[in-house]
């Protein structure tokens, strides 16, 4: 579902602003929709509620992230769920 409140507008501006605009490519939609070739995205920015789904959007959306790459989320210190999957993610790191 479409989130109600996004930033992503605001990004655009920006961009807009900065003369980037062609380097971005802004999606509205349902984030589990989305279906991007593989290493075919530099920087991934989920500015969405996807909240306790966030390790299942990841999962999926992985392949598509350039080696490099980022995958930014909008968020992780107000949403609970993208928090625990952020917390998550440290731990692992922490590991290796």
């Amino acid at each position: 579902c479409k989130h109600q409140k996004e930033t992503a507008t605001g990004a655009s501006a920006v961009a807009k602003s900065l003369g980037m605009e062609e380097y971005m490519k802004f999606l509205i939609g349902d984030a589990f929709d989305i279906d991007l070739e593989p290493n075919s995205v530099d920087l991934l920015w989920c500015d969405f509620g996807v909240g306790s789904r966030m390790a299942q959007f990841a999962r999926q959306i992985w392949k598509s992230i350039s080696p490099g790459g980022f995958l930014i989320c909008h968020s992780t210190l107000t949403n609970r769920g993208t928090r625990e999957w952020l917390e998550a993610m440290r731990s692992k790191a922490d590991e290796t």
